[in-house]
């Protein structure tokens, strides 16, 4: 998938004022990689909503913010964690 078709795809998912928000290709391609992940075992609401809902594994964050702020691993990390059913 290239650049364009992943911005394409998120813009789809969440609105052209959120994807803007990720400004690099690798931001992108996390964001996307991570909605996936989610989407694949939860379904594709639940994973836009996780990806910007507020999150207490990621200092009170959406997701998303945290991959704009470049810490798209930490994202990855929650994610696993979310779908292996941790709460704390």
């Amino acid at each position: 998938m290239t650049d364009a078709e992943t911005a394409a795809q998120l813009t789809a998912w969440f609105g052209p004022t959120v994807a803007r928000t990720l400004t690099t290709a690798a931001q992108r391609a996390a964001a996307h990689r991570i909605h996936r992940m989610i989407a694949d075992t939860a379904g594709g609401a639940v994973a836009t909503m996780w990806m910007v809902g507020m999150n207490p594994h990621l200092g009170d964050q959406a997701p998303f913010d945290v991959i704009a702020d470049g810490r798209g691993r930490d994202v990855e990390a929650a994610a696993r964690g979310y779908l292996n059913g941790a709460t704390t």
